[in-house]
């Protein structure tokens, strides 16, 4: 039991690591979807103002669309990168557990 210790001690050193990693990139989630939700709000504003005869107006909404495509794309890389740590803690919990 001696000489399982140490590797259960890096398990769970190497669990805490991933943890935080996790818990950073929670938090950048969280600012990822704010900056998504502002930049929906500021397409719809867009929109409703959009006019025909306004091609300031259509450039605004054609420079908040790409904002918002943006937004889209960095949160969904949060969650992929999310999803991809949340494996790896999957996959030592299990290592922890048969040891």
């Amino acid at each position: 039991m001696t000489e399982a210790a140490p590797a259960i001690h890096g398990l769970f050193m190497l669990r805490m690591q991933i943890v935080q990693e996790i818990a950073g990139l929670n938090s950048r989630q969280l600012y990822e979807r704010q900056v998504f939700g502002g930049c929906e709000m500021e397409v719809m504003r867009c929109e409703r103002e959009a006019s025909p005869d306004v091609s300031s107006a259509d450039e605004a909404l054609a420079a908040a669309r790409d904002r918002f495509e943006a937004a889209r794309q960095a949160l969904r890389a949060c969650d992929e990168e999310l999803a991809t740590w949340h494996a790896r803690l999957d996959e030592l919990d299990r290592k922890i557990a048969e040891s």
